[in-house]
């Protein structure tokens, strides 16, 4: 009986590896997909915030002007960027004040939502300049983005929070 295999046997080998595929194919895409769809979108939404923030903004003198905040479609063209020019990753501190003063207005949470184009709320800390822009708290899946930019010749923390 060496080297012989029974027809039970093989089916149930066949079984097994159908019902282990199964399973593998269902917490790959099945649970994943769920779960990872809203994380990824608000990941990119906070790597683009990031990208749009840690910028020298457009137009280049944004803060300069007077803008209608409360204008949706006028703050969609409006990338409200903190880098002094784009050749450079030093923060201008009158484009911060600048934002600063546009947070603090009726309109100017979702003025800056609608700029960065953020589908849930969003804080940004600036902790060296004691700068805080958007709503402080947490939500659901909420993405904390750290990068760095020079301020007064030493490096500076901006941590981007984006959350539904």
């Amino acid at each position: 009986m060496r080297g012989q295999y029974w027809t039970f046997d093989m089916v149930a080998g066949v079984i097994i590896f159908f019902i282990a595929l199964a399973l593998l194919f269902f917490i790959k895409w099945g649970i994943s997909e769920y779960s990872s769809n809203d994380e990824e979108l608000l990941f990119s939404r906070a790597s683009a915030v990031s990208d749009s923030l840690l910028s020298e903004g457009y137009p280049g003198d944004w803060q300069a002007g007077s803008l209608d905040l409360c204008n949706e479609s006028l703050m969609r063209n409006v990338t409200m960027g903190i880098f002094r020019d784009k050749w450079t990753d030093i923060i201008s501190k009158e484009k911060v004040d600048k934002l600063l003063q546009i947070n603090s207005t009726a309109c100017g949470y979702n003025a800056i939502r609608t700029s960065y184009n953020i589908p849930g709320d969003f804080y940004i800390d600036i902790p060296s300049m004691g700068a805080e822009i958007g709503k402080k708290g947490t939500g659901e899946n909420e993405i904390i983005l750290r990068r760095y930019a020079v301020y007064n010749a030493s490096p500076t923390l901006v941590e981007i929070r984006v959350w539904k």
